[in-house]
């Protein structure tokens, strides 16, 4: 039902079902089970796929990045669960390089192509995606 729900484009409904999930989940199987791992998988890719939010995006790097190590200690590296989220975690990555030269290119030009596809997003939260990305982003620090 969820993964339908990422599948075909209803992040949102997605997004409200992990919420509710989660922590029943975790209430009664424990956050270090496979299955609640899944979910917060799952719920994180259903956070970095709804483009278009970056403080859901941030979210899912802060959920990926705790989930991953947690997988990495009781499944281990090579598990496909811990592979899954290192990868999602590359994709989040990059989706937070790109909005960061977005947000670098509509500081320069606002009226750019690229300053026209940031205007859905708050000064503010660009801000704070510039500063949160200014240590590691290569998108800065070129």
């Amino acid at each position: 039902c969820i993964r339908d729900s990422l599948s075909t484009g209803r992040m949102a409904e997605a997004k409200k079902l992990l919420r509710d999930e989660i922590p029943k989940a975790k209430a009664s199987i424990g956050y270090e089970n496979q299955q609640t791992l899944n979910m917060v998988a799952v719920y994180a890719k259903a956070l970095y796929m709804d483009r278009g939010n970056i403080s859901e995006l941030m979210e899912a790097s802060m959920v990926l990045e705790d989930a991953e190590a947690v997988a990495r200690r009781v499944l281990g590296p090579a598990h496909p669960l811990t592979v899954e989220m290192g990868n999602d975690m590359k994709r989040v990555g990059e989706r937070m390089d790109e909005l960061a030269k977005l947000a670098i290119a509509h500081s320069k030009n606002p009226s750019s192509s690229a300053g026209r596809a940031v205007k859905t997003f708050s000064l503010d939260q660009l801000s704070g995606l510039i500063d949160k990305l200014a240590v590691d982003s290569p998108a800065l620090n070129k």
